[in-house]
């Protein structure tokens, strides 16, 4: 695949691709998963590769995926209940993730308070009480 399919397949420019493999530039967390979906690769084999999953680890299978909304932002490490509802015109956008249960919702984080380091904006899936 050459640097402008995988660019435009990622939705990055091929020279940003280029910085990528080139180590001039550290990607986020978001646009390396882009790059992996565009060049078809196994996360799995990807995440071996790098050293991020050791060569002995089994990976927990995924449950049905299925779409959560991303309803606000808080601030990291200040989470507060508000009570309030939401309706889905307000829903900012959907994630997909296998989190169960009925009322799932996400919001985006603003702010490093978290270890390892959370890049900001970074949708968190949250499960509502009395699930």
């Amino acid at each position: 695949m050459s640097l402008r399919d995988a660019g435009a397949a990622a939705g990055l420019s091929h020279v940003h691709v280029k910085e990528i493999e080139d180590s001039v530039t550290t990607p986020s967390f978001d646009k390396v998963m882009r790059l992996v979906k565009a060049y078809h690769a196994d996360l799995q084999d990807f995440l071996r590769a790098t050293g991020y999953l050791p060569k002995n680890t089994e990976v927990a299978s995924i449950g049905k995926m299925r779409k959560i909304p991303v309803i606000s932002w808080v601030a990291a490490g200040r989470w507060t209940e508000t009570g309030e509802m939401f309706l889905e015109e307000d829903v900012i956008e959907w994630i997909e993730t296998d989190v169960k249960g009925e009322h799932n919702f996400a919001l985006h984080v603003k702010g490093n308070s978290m270890e390892p380091e959370l890049s900001s904006p970074e949708a968190i899936g949250l499960v509502s009480q009395g699930e």
